[in-house]
């Protein structure tokens, strides 16, 4: 069965030439030029085309280098050119992409390797309050660093110094917080400050004229989540306190 939209029989997709053949006849201005004899008419390659299979090894030293990286300690520019010479590779402008890989893996371990050093040190830097429970009543030290975490004054590390020695401050009262969750900066500083108040009196030359001030130490939410529960009183003076200020050393 056919249909009259289809066409015939013949060359397929083609119906035949309806005109009479001499309408078929090319007329002498459409006869082609003859090409100039010695010369031949040679195609036009468009220049965005490249031969199949045809690679150039003029980007192999980005490979070359991001592995020489990872092999000295790696580096973000050893894994950016590791990723430049895989791409190179992909485009057929170079040839090693199996180096440029080991760039890429060899220098993304590294640096992973090292944010995690960095994230751990920077964990172990945090000395102030979590480790208040290295000083006992008694001890003299000297002033500790202090710097800000999470807008909060936060103590560094302290160094424990003999107390007949210029020292900054000795200890005498040390408390511990029996919170069930802890209750926030505010009320944990007006409490400690309270209780150090009242220590004072009982546990201090008030007429030893290094006895001119107390101060106190305590856990912040981060280190009292990490198990800190004491506090410490300290006397400390406008000056380096040489011997002890305490009643009862």
């Amino acid at each position: 069965m056919s249909h009259d939209n289809h066409p015939p029989s013949g060359n397929p997709g083609f119906v035949e030439d309806p005109r009479e053949p001499w309408m078929n006849m090319p007329s002498p201005a459409a006869s082609p030029t003859p090409a100039t004899p010695g010369y031949s008419v040679q195609p036009t390659v468009p220049a965005s085309l490249t031969v199949p299979g045809l690679v150039s090894t003029k980007k192999n030293w980005m490979g070359v280098v991001s592995l020489v990286f990872g092999v000295l300690g790696g580096g973000v520019i050893g894994l950016v050119l590791g990723i430049m010479g895989l791409n190179a590779a992909k485009r057929g402008e170079a040839t090693n992409r199996g180096v440029a890989l080991a760039g890429v893996i060899i220098n993304s371990v590294i640096l992973g390797l090292l944010a995690l050093v960095f994230v751990v040190v920077g964990a172990m830097a945090v000395v102030g309050p979590q480790r208040t429970d290295t000083l006992s009543v008694g001890y003299c030290f000297d002033e500790p660093d202090v710097y800000m975490e999470d807008g909060i004054e936060v103590v560094g590390e302290y160094t424990l110094t003999p107390c007949d020695q210029p020292h900054y401050g000795e200890v005498y009262y040390v408390g511990t917080m029996t919170d069930a969750i802890y209750p926030g900066t505010d009320a944990v500083d007006t409490r400690v400050d309270q209780i150090c108040y009242t220590q004072a009196e009982y546990w201090l030359d008030l007429d030893n004229p290094n006895a001119q001030y107390y101060s106190y130490y305590y856990p912040t939410a981060r280190g009292f989540a990490d198990g800190a529960r004491q506090y410490e009183c300290f006397v400390f003076a406008d000056h380096d306190i040489a011997g002890s200020v305490r009643l009862n050393p």
